[in-house]
């Protein structure tokens, strides 16, 4: 008679089959990670394109409304000259990232209107239409402009409230002008159109010979710029967002900080109601 012996694993075969275990499942860990280190460059690069379309297009349909005119014999006060141009702005300064600056835009006669904590290295714009009785145009901000008024909207980047989770923000400040020439200011202060808005730079496009065309694109500091001759806008701005965390990250097995991601777009846009 034979005797079956049944004996189990060795010491030696459980330690190879842990380690091989081991090899297997740090293989789908870093194939996970990688994976999910695409996908939330992805997501990123998404959120990114979202914010600079929307950025883009808000800043698009209020400047298209830059110098437009209902009744302007009506409307002496708010003729769009030299001096009261339908489109203005400053140049952003070679400075720090971090500081900031004040810009008076002049809205009527002696009132002006302080934008506060511009930063300081960014342009500003400020454009000026009149309104409608029918409710079709609005300022940056939502709200009807009669036919009576001009409003006065004023776009720049500055630190964003405490209560937005990005670090700067495109901003909009608007005032009213009635027909004798008095500005308002509007109650709601600055309002944020875009967050993530890191760089705003904007060039004036000049029509030097009045046939219509842009001859050149300068800044707004520009000497011999006249801004009664402005009949477009080139703008570029950085919009920029916070990468996700990785898994790595998320388990607090790395101290590395990824950089933010970053696009920068430019936009030509015409100002037709300024077209000769």
């Amino acid at each position: 008679m034979s005797r079956h012996t049944q004996q189990g694993l060795s010491l030696v075969e459980i330690m190879i089959s842990l380690l091989l275990g081991s090899l297997l499942s740090i293989g789908i860990i870093r194939v996970f990670s990688g994976t999910q280190a695409s996908n939330n460059i992805i997501i990123g690069e998404a959120r990114l394109t979202e914010n600079s379309r929307f950025a883009a297009d808000a800043l698009a349909h209020q400047l298209r409304q830059t110098g437009l005119r209902t009744t302007p014999e009506q409307l002496p006060a708010l003729v769009f000259d030299s001096t009261n141009p339908a489109v203005a702005g400053t140049n952003g300064t070679a400075v720090a990232d971090d500081q900031t600056r004040s810009v008076v835009v002049n809205i009527a006669g002696a009132t002006n209107l302080t934008l506060p904590a511009v930063k300081a290295n960014t342009d500003t714009l400020t454009v000026r239409y009149q309104g409608l009785d029918d409710g079709t145009v609005q300022d940056c901000l939502g709200g009807n402009v009669d036919g009576n008024d001009t409003a006065v909207d004023s776009f720049f980047i500055a630190a964003a409230a405490a209560t937005e989770a990005s670090e700067f923000a495109l901003y909009c400040q608007t005032a009213r002008v009635d027909s004798l020439g008095v500005g308002t200011l509007d109650a709601n202060g600055a309002v944020p159109l875009s967050s993530d808005s890191r760089d705003l730079q904007v060039l004036f496009g000049e029509d030097t010979d009045g046939d219509g065309v842009a001859n050149r694109f300068v800044p707004a500091d520009n000497a011999g710029l006249d801004m009664s001759a402005v009949i477009a806008l080139q703008l570029t701005m950085v919009i920029s967002g916070a990468r996700p965390l990785s898994v790595a990250q998320l388990a607090g097995n790395t101290t590395t900080t990824e950089a933010d991601l970053q696009r920068s777009f430019q936009r030509t846009i015409s100002l037709r109601n300024l077209l000769r």
